[in-house]
């Protein structure tokens, strides 16, 4: 019986430890910090013009593959 009042005695080995899970959270959902994209800054609006161009470079490609497997579907 003495062994058993000294489990709710002993320190440490929580289930869950809720502050560190707390934290990771906040880590995860912190928003808008320095370095981050926002619609005011110079950083989105460059990025946004590289991913617009990538878009059309990638459907310029598209249309040219397309022609090509057309053009060798006909020659068989």
């Amino acid at each position: 019986m003495d062994s058993f009042s000294k489990r709710f005695e002993q320190e440490g080995g929580n289930l869950y430890n809720l502050e560190k899970e707390k934290k990771e959270i906040d880590i995860q959902q912190d928003g808008g910090g320095k370095g981050k994209l926002s619609p005011r800054s110079e950083n989105w609006k460059k990025k946004f013009l590289e991913i617009q161009l990538e878009c059309k470079n990638l459907k310029a490609e598209n249309k040219k593959l397309k022609k090509k497997i057309k053009e060798l579907e006909t020659n068989r």
